[in-house]
């Protein structure tokens, strides 16, 4: 009796999504992926993660709020002033070009607001080219390879909406 009211008490935790589900360096196809769940319901931490050349590319919900952001790797990466601004363009296979501003937000990272048609159109493409450019002209092209976007952003689709 006793094992029965655990074991239906463990059930109903799972099936309310009571139960943490953390997790961290999940490989899905070029991807890496991190979850942490909220505990208190204001939303989570999830990113998915991929490199190319002296590059990473992100995808995050974090807070439920749907962002990217690009890092230069690397001994020789140049560092970045915190509110440093960036001007990029985003092109997801032969699809329209898309123009987004981004800010250093410390180190080497630099966030950027994330429209939603865009990660949408990131995570059913084969390619995402992305071009950098700093205030004072210098840029960059990297292109960056989708293999298992869907499967590596499914958990933050969910946690911001994506669908």
């Amino acid at each position: 009796m006793k094992r029965e009211i655990v074991l239906s008490a463990l059930a109903a935790l799972l099936l309310s999504g009571a139960a943490q589900a953390d997790y961290s360096g999940r490989q899905i196809g070029s991807w890496v992926t991190k979850a942490r769940e909220d505990r208190f319901g204001d939303g989570g931490s999830y990113i998915a993660l991929t490199t190319s050349g002296g590059a990473a590319l992100g995808v995050r919900c974090i807070g439920k709020t749907l962002s990217l952001a690009m890092m230069e790797l690397g001994d020789y990466a140049r560092p970045i002033n915190e509110g440093d601004r960036f001007e990029f363009k985003f092109r997801v296979d032969k699809g329209e070009v898309v123009a987004l501003s981004g800010v250093a937000i410390g180190g080497r990272l630099i966030q950027i607001a994330a429209p939603r048609s865009l990660v949408r159109a990131m995570r059913e493409g084969k390619e995402t080219a992305m071009r950098v450019e700093t205030a004072d002209g210098v840029s960059a092209v990297v292109v960056f390879q989708m293999l298992g976007a869907p499967k590596a952003f499914a958990d933050l689709a969910r946690e911001c909406g994506l669908d």
